[in-house]
C-alpha cells in the first residue's frame, strides 16, 4: 500500500487535538478533487472501522482503494 502524505485527518465528534498520525484503510468516497488533482477531500474507513475525512494532496486515489496516509490529526 503506497504511503500518501495528506494535510489533515479528521474524525467526527471528540475533543480537539492536533497530532501527527498515520492511518490505513479503504477509500469510501471522494468528496472533492481539484481539477488538477493536487487537492482532495475523501472519506476513509480505517482498520478500526472508523469513518475519517482526509484532506490534502492525495492525487491518484480511487474509491475502494486501500491507502496509508500520514498527516495532522484533528478531532
Amino acid at each position: 500500500m503506497p504511503l500518501q502524505k495528506c494535510g489533515v485527518i479528521t474524525e467526527t465528534g471528540g475533543a480537539s487535538a492536533l497530532t501527527e498520525a498515520t492511518v490505513r484503510g479503504a477509500v469510501l468516497r471522494l468528496v472533492y478533487a481539484s481539477p488538477d488533482g493536487t487537492y482532495v477531500v475523501l472519506r476513509l474507513v480505517d482498520e478500526q472501522q472508523r469513518e475519517l475525512t482526509l484532506v490534502g494532496p492525495l492525487n491518484n486515489v480511487m474509491e475502494g482503494q486501500e491507502i496509508e496516509a500520514v498527516g495532522r490529526w484533528e478531532t
